[in-house]
């Protein structure tokens, strides 16, 4: 702190007109320096917090000509078969999908396109602030709203094996995602009568990643 001095000469008469002199003394304002405070705040866990740990087609004998259909139904209440994704960002978006290999039994195989998809009994638990568009339903590519059965469209899978089956970008009104999401998968396989006898199995995964507008 810097302080100067200055002196003013204050003259007051008085009736004897007697000079008074009189030192008054001024200060600089005080300058003060206030301490930046930083608190850094890291996003919350993104993922997939649980999948299916496999499932079973019935077995099918193959008696007459004609393809035939071979069906995995996953529904709440009976397995614990869903995919359950946890977002605990503020803003965030996201993509899930789901990749299918070849059916394999020794040297024979299915191709991945007689394989068909779709979810169902889908849920969330999420908490919405401000006015954010809440992941549901509407962000699922291929979803059947009760449990699908032999009528139900599924969507097959392309040459690649990829589907992407729930999209919900980020975008201004998508604020507030913070929740848990679950939805139940369940496939087709058609098995053409030319299918050789055997024991056959792929490999299903599931990739959750970013997804903006």
């Amino acid at each position: 702190m810097t302080l100067r001095q200055i002196s003013l000469i204050s003259t007051v008469f008085f009736a004897i007109n007697t000079i008074l002199p009189c030192t008054v003394l001024a200060q600089d304002s005080q300058d003060f320096q206030a301490a930046d405070l930083t608190q850094e705040i890291g996003p919350g866990n993104f993922g997939i917090s649980h999948i299916p740990q496999g499932f079973n087609f019935d077995a099918l004998n193959i008696t007459s000509p004609g393809t035939k259909h071979r069906y995995y139904i996953a529904t709440p209440g009976t397995n614990n078969n869903y995919i359950e994704i946890y977002d605990g960002r503020y803003d965030g978006g996201f993509k899930l999908t789901v990749q299918a290999t070849n059916y394999s039994s020794g040297t024979h195989s299915l191709g991945v396109t007689q394989e068909s998809f779709i979810t169902s009994n889908f849920s969330a638990t999420q908490e919405i602030k401000d006015d954010t568009d809440p992941v549901s339903e509407t962000n699922l590519l291929y979803h059947n709203m009760s449990d699908p059965d032999e009528n139900t469209s599924f969507q097959n899978f392309p040459p690649n094996g990829i589907l992407v089956i729930l999209d919900a970008p980020t975008a201004s009104s998508s604020q507030g995602r913070v929740g848990t999401y679950r939805l139940y998968p369940s496939f087709k396989l058609d098995v053409p009568d030319t299918t050789p006898a055997g024991t056959y199995s792929n490999t299903i995964t599931y990739t959750i990643e970013d997804s903006v507008n």
